[in-house]
């Protein structure tokens, strides 16, 4: 696989394939969550992490962004209180960031974390941005921390090789009691697998993409 996300290959039997990314979102919140639920979003934020919030019948909790004049950071006070006025237990964290662009660094998303130990909140952590990145930056996923409740979209071909039509994703998670029940919930729903177009174009994105993707993101870069 050519896939810059090397640091998932040894956890392959801990990933779930789903139809797309917001698909998987959508099966997590409705799992995971209860109707009227606060669920934090750092805003500005994709606008369909709203829509799923609220289509489950949950509370959007944004939690704003802060624009110095040069990027965006994280207000980490004004985080943390949002999730003990709102009594938040889920948010869900893009990284890299969309639509701002920004690529967290170790030492923020140490602070998320620590953040959602102190008030045991599960993260659900959209990385499919994550070969999209420019040079002197590095991707750090959630996963990386001692913290087990956190699970992450890893990956999509619609974004690492742009193939919007080919429409599929995978889940992962270090904590294998929540890996078991999401799995188990999708397959239930015969979501955990592709079909036979996506599956072939998907792996011939993995095992040929390489040039394609080198020259993607050599002379165009989404992530900051």
């Amino acid at each position: 696989m050519v896939c810059k996300a090397s640091w998932a290959k040894p956890f392959s039997g801990q990933i779930c394939e789903v139809p797309g990314g917001l698909s998987g979102i959508a099966l997590l919140l409705r799992q995971l969550t209860n109707e009227g639920d606060g669920v934090l979003i750092h805003t500005p934020a994709y606008h369909q992490f709203s829509n799923l919030v609220n289509k489950a019948g949950r509370e959007v909790v944004k939690s704003p962004l802060v624009n110095d004049g040069q990027s965006y950071q994280i207000d980490f006070e004004e985080m943390e209180q949002q999730i003990v006025d709102h009594q938040v237990k889920t948010m869900i964290f893009c990284n890299p960031d969309n639509p701002t662009g920004r690529v967290w660094t170790v030492q923020e998303i140490e602070q998320v974390v620590e953040i959602a130990k102190r008030h045991d909140v599960l993260s659900i952590s959209d990385e499919i941005h994550l070969d999209i990145i420019f040079e002197g930056h590095a991707f750090t996923s959630l996963t990386s921390f001692d913290y087990d409740k956190v699970i992450t979209m890893i990956g999509s071909p619609a974004k690492t090789f742009g193939m919007h039509s080919i429409s599929n994703g995978y889940v992962y998670t270090n904590n294998e009691a929540l890996f078991k029940a999401f799995k188990a919930n999708a397959a239930a729903m015969y979501f955990d697998h592709g079909n036979a177009l996506t599956t072939f174009a998907t792996i011939a994105a993995f095992e040929k993409g390489e040039e394609w993707l080198e020259g993607m993101t050599g002379g165009f870069f989404l992530s900051v």
